[in-house]
């Protein structure tokens, strides 16, 4: 029973120490994933403001660029002149398709497309917008009508002393932008970079999957994107069929969107590739790490149980010794006891009559040790037998009484009369009459004895109580062990055969004593349940 009690705790403890171990992994584990997610979201984010200052650096420069010609679309240069200058500055940068002047009557002045001089300007709302920001603008439209190629316009208005003469602009090669666009997401796997108006139509991607004038609608995070700050989100792309993760940011004071996109798959591929070589590693260094501390316990089990073993062995022996022992004794014993009887009731004098009384006092201890030898020999098989508590215990104070009145010991008897228990009652009687004897024992100069019992439930407990010397605490916990005793002429096998005697019918056994106040046991034992009865108890 201790053994398995034991085993328990170990199993407990073990079970206790890997529900903890997976717990801390799993922490681990889930705190690995949230720092992945951290990383990339800080690395496509510095991605994106890499994208973004490459973009608005470029739009700026050709801006910059535009700003340089000092022209007046209301007092014109000669065409031959003005043409060949803007010729000249195509040479130079050739992601230039067309430059054009227009009036604040949005009529074309000068164009390199000499087709174009004197027609319309197309896109009023961009040369109204121009005029009233005051600064470069971006077309939102990017299919011109009548172009071959598809293209992205900037203007850039004209003022002289606060007043508006115009713009210039200049007509992009997309294909050039795009170029720009793919540069940037060269050095990532799957990266596309987009380029969005503020209706979320495209104006340039780095994907072929996405084409000039796409209308994305929902398909992208546009509308999160308006918002000026850069941020994230995680959503399936209906263009590319997978789940992807999504960076964004304005660009230009919000005249366009800049959108990056990766599948998640490739996001986390460094991170999924440590996950698949780690876990594995981990899972297998945890279970190596379980095994050995299983294989240790199992051990130290084997050990304890061979230990146990031996001490269960080695005390068969000294019972099968003390029984054979004591059944040689008791012959010889008896028949010594008879003849000293039988002087004893011959004539002789007083001091002889004296000297046999002592001596058959003496065989009677010798008779009481065997008795206990014998008992602490039987077998350990308990009965379902019932008995009445009342009987047993009074019994015992009688017998009691009878050792307690050459010690001065005054006996205090209170027990509830009908109270049957589980037990042998000639058993119960030996155990209680033990500890009684202890307890007159403990007394030499008097004091007061207390026999009490008070059912609880479906148990019983009985006290016995005195106020003699007490036991000291380092000796508590070895009560009950064989042949352990405090007294110079004890020999340990009585509070072991009561142990023994209340353990076999699943009872229990408590000690409290303060040594120079007194010691109580208190015997918890069970009800007696009447098996065909259903459960109802006397």
């Amino acid at each position: 029973m201790i053994l398995a009690a034991w085993i328990n705790k170990r199993t407990i403890l073990l079970g206790t120490l890997t529900v903890v171990f997976l717990l801390s992994v799993g922490y681990l584990i889930s705190t690995l994933v949230g720092s992945a997610n951290r990383i990339v979201a800080e690395h496509h984010l510095k991605a994106l403001d890499y994208g973004s200052d490459r973009i608005e650096n470029y739009m700026k420069a050709m801006g910059d660029l535009l700003a340089t010609m000092k022209y007046d679309p209301q007092r014109p240069l000669a065409p031959e002149k003005a043409t060949l200058d803007m010729n000249r500055l195509l040479h130079g940068h050739p992601e230039i398709e067309d430059l054009w002047l227009v009036s604040p009557a949005g009529r074309i002045a000068h164009a390199t497309d000499l087709s174009l001089i004197g027609a319309a300007f197309a896109d009023r709302a961009l040369l109204d917008r121009a005029r009233s920001e005051g600064r470069m603008v971006l077309s939102q439209c990017p299919v011109a009508e009548g172009r071959h190629n598809q293209h992205i316009d900037i203007i850039v208005p004209l003022f002289e002393d606060g007043a508006f003469r115009g713009v210039i602009g200049a007509t992009i090669d997309q294909g050039r932008f795009r170029a720009v666009l793919r540069d940037i997401a060269l050095h990532e796997n799957n990266m596309v970079l987009t380029v969005v108006n503020r209706e979320g139509v495209v104006v340039a991607s780095s994907s072929d999957e996405i084409t000039q004038g796409l209308q994305l609608g929902n398909a992208y995070p546009v509308n999160e994107a308006l918002g000026g700050n850069p941020g994230q989100t995680r959503a399936r792309s209906p263009i590319f069929k997978d789940q992807r993760f999504y960076v964004y940011s304005s660009l230009l004071d919000d005249q366009w969107l800049l959108i990056l996109s990766q599948p998640v798959e490739d996001v986390y591929s460094t991170w999924l590739a440590m996950l698949r070589t780690g876990v594995p590693l981990l899972l297998v260094s945890v279970s190596l790490l379980l095994w050995l501390v299983y294989q240790l316990i199992k051990l130290d089990n084997m050990r304890r149980l061979e230990a146990l073993e031996y001490q269960a062995e080695k005390a068969h022996a000294v019972a099968e010794l003390a029984a054979s022992v004591a059944h040689e004794i008791r012959n010889p014993i008896t028949a010594i006891r008879g003849f000293m009887q039988l002087l004893s009731h011959r004539n002789a004098d007083a001091k002889t009559q004296e000297y046999v009384q002592i001596m058959v006092e003496e065989v009677d201890n010798v008779e009481a040790t065997l008795s206990e030898f014998l008992n602490l020999a039987k077998p350990h098989t308990a009965q379902q037998e019932k008995c009445d508590l009342y009987d047993v215990l009074n019994s015992v104070y009688l017998l009691a009484q009878g050792r307690a009145i050459n010690s001065g010991v005054h006996v205090i008897f209170n027990v509830p009369a009908q109270t049957l228990v589980r037990g042998d009652g000639m058993q119960l009687k030996q155990a209680f009459l033990n500890l009684c004897a202890n307890a007159i024992q403990a007394m030499p100069r008097g004091g007061r004895l207390s026999i009490s019992a008070v059912r609880n439930d479906d148990k019983v407990e009985v006290k016995i109580t005195d106020n003699g010397e007490g036991i000291p605490a380092q000796h508590l916990k070895r009560l009950g062990e064989r042949f352990f005793t405090t007294k110079a002429t004890g020999t340990g096998i009585g509070l072991a055969v009561t142990y023994r005697i209340v353990r076999k019918y699943r009872g229990r056994i408590q000690v409290a004593s303060v040594p120079g106040e007194g010691t109580e046991f208190t015997v918890t034992l069970h009800v007696w349940t009447d098996p065909g009865a259903g459960g109802a108890s006397a």
